[in-house]
């Protein structure tokens, strides 16, 4: 053989064996696309092995469900792309299910080959791993067809996901917090509507109070003194006097969360403060007034609360300025690969990456989240910390992870190993939360829900400070 015949067939095929390159040829027994050769650089960012690939699978195959539509055959894929002899390019992204359950964005550039006579041979195809950094720079499929933007983050003020759904959402928080008037955030529990309130907060009111009230959670005999405040001596008890949560928020955003449950007679007294006439705290004679931007939130039906004479039409009218509605997570259930990623980043124990396996990934794709992102949240942690996927609503059980004990049953004793992951999972959340409120006791255990003396005893087990973190 001729030296240099030789030498260009070994750099040829050095120069292939580099590329992120794919072939994709028809199998004409059964008039589907099969992938016939696949580079090392790709097989690794599959986790595939060659033998596992040639010859068997196709891009479809290892796409995110509804990514790529369900075609198999090369007359569609044609029409998909959009591509004839005259223009055999296209340009795509979309995302991967890796061997080992991760799921990837990646951009496939390619070219459907033709025969002289027109008919399609296969696809030649660069694949690039675009889940680093920024967003791609194009779009899924069902996006790219909708013509909308994508936005340069996949999170937004505290929400993750980049589905049409939730790019409407983030655009309507940016417009509302421009503005000083009143929001009236709905949706299911677990939506987020706190995050939808700390998110105007975070974005026009940055540096003010942000007072946080649950609505439903207070006593009706005391909800006047903790909104209103009250003198020294008003009642039993009152030793000293209290601004109340409205004069706490002076200069910021107060949040009525579970608005639907406040009384009629305080609505009143609510109205009369939003209308400018300021408030009298209990027990004194005295006028307050306070600047605030009013933020509420309900999972109910306001206009049913309204027609059951359960809130005043004209209270109504006061706080229903600029809605926001919350999508339930089974609307956007394309967000969902980011938000398991992001819960278990946040939840992974420190210098550990858990993974979840494909074929559980599917189960959380599938099931339908009655409780929203918090019940998701929740799923994930206690995957991580117990081995186990179980939905509370269907009390459901599968196969436990690799890297825990192979049933269900078993991954439920009480090991060490999960002891310890369970302390640090719990000093992170407590730690993360003392950094969230500056150090402040009360406001950190209102955010994890636990009474102050279960967290001062919780910091003492842990060895935390609050003083550690009043200046972080």
């Amino acid at each position: 053989m001729d030296p240099l015949f030789s030498d260009s067939v070994h750099l040829y095929r050095e120069l292939v064996e580099n590329l992120p390159v794919m072939f994709i040829a028809v199998d004409r027994r059964q008039s589907k696309p099969v992938f016939e050769y696949v580079s090392p650089y790709c097989r690794e960012l599959t986790g595939y092995t060659q033998e596992e690939l040639i010859g068997r699978a196709s891009m479809l195959s290892l796409s995110y469900p509804g990514d790529i539509p369900g075609e198999t055959s090369f007359p569609r894929m044609e029409r998909r792309h959009g591509v004839s002899p005259a223009a055999p390019w296209f340009n795509s992204v979309f995302r991967i299910v890796t061997k080992c359950g991760n799921i990837k964005w990646v951009r496939e550039i390619g070219r459907i080959l033709f025969s002289s006579s027109g008919e399609q041979l296969g696809i030649l195809a660069f694949i690039f791993d675009s889940s680093t950094g920024s967003a791609p720079a194009l779009l899924p499929f069902e996006h790219q067809e909708k013509g909308i933007s994508i936005p340069e983050s996949r999170s937004f003020e505290g929400f993750v996901g980049d589905s049409r759904p939730m790019l409407a959402l983030y655009d309507k928080l940016s417009r509302c917090a421009s503005s000083d008037a009143p929001v009236l955030i709905t949706g299911e529990s677990g939506v987020g509507k706190e995050v939808a309130a700390r998110a105007i907060h975070s974005l026009a009111h940055k540096g003010t109070p942000f007072v946080a009230i649950n609505c439903g959670g207070i006593n009706e005999s005391l909800m006047e003194s903790e909104l209103f405040g009250h003198a020294e001596g008003a009642f039993t008890g009152a030793k000293g006097s209290s601004r109340g949560f409205i004069g706490q928020a002076d200069g910021g955003v107060l949040f009525l969360d579970e608005v639907g449950e406040i009384p009629l007679s305080m609505q009143i007294k609510l109205l009369r403060t939003l209308d400018g006439y300021g408030y009298i705290p209990v027990g004194s004679t005295r006028t307050f007034h306070s600047r605030f931007r009013l933020v509420c939130a309900t999972n109910r039906n306001t206009s049913r609360l309204v027609a059951d004479g359960r809130m005043r039409e004209d209270f109504f009218y006061r706080i229903h300025t600029l809605p926001i509605h919350i999508p339930p997570l089974r609307a956007h259930k394309e967000d969902l690969p980011l938000l398991i990623d992001h819960f278990l980043r946040l939840f992974s124990p420190p210098k550990q990456q858990i993974l979840i396996p494909n074929h559980i990934r599917l189960s959380l794709i599938e099931h339908d989240w009655p409780g929203n992102v918090r019940e998701l949240r929740n799923v994930i942690w206690r995957f991580i910390v117990l081995g186990e996927l179980s939905f509370a609503s269907e009390n459901k059980f599968e196969e436990s992870p690799p890297h825990q004990a192979s049933s269900s049953e078993e991954s439920c004793k009480p090991t060490e190993e999960m002891s310890r992951r369970k302390r640090a999972l719990d000093q992170k959340s407590i730690s993360e939360a003392l950094a969230r409120s500056g150090g402040h006791v009360a406001r950190t255990a209102a955010l994890l829900g636990l009474s102050e003396r279960t967290l001062y005893r919780k910091l003492a087990k842990y060895g935390l400070r609050p003083e550690d973190y009043r200046n972080i």
